[in-house]
């Protein structure tokens, strides 16, 4: 029992320790990972695309 109480109480003395993004460096972060997401999805597609349309071209569609 003394292993489950000494485990949270060093969990709470962490979490104290953490140093938690303020709200401007959260949005940054949200933005920078939507366009990381926008621009990768965007070459996957571009990508797929250009597959579908050689694979046309040799006629194996």
């Amino acid at each position: 029992m003394n292993r489950v109480v000494s485990f949270f109480r060093e969990s709470v003395w962490e979490l104290k320790r953490v140093r938690w993004p303020g709200r401007k460096e959260v949005i940054n972060y949200t933005a920078a990972a939507l366009i990381t997401c926008i621009i990768m999805g965007g070459l996957v597609w571009a990508f797929d695309i250009g597959v579908a349309k050689l694979m046309s071209l040799i006629g194996l569609v």
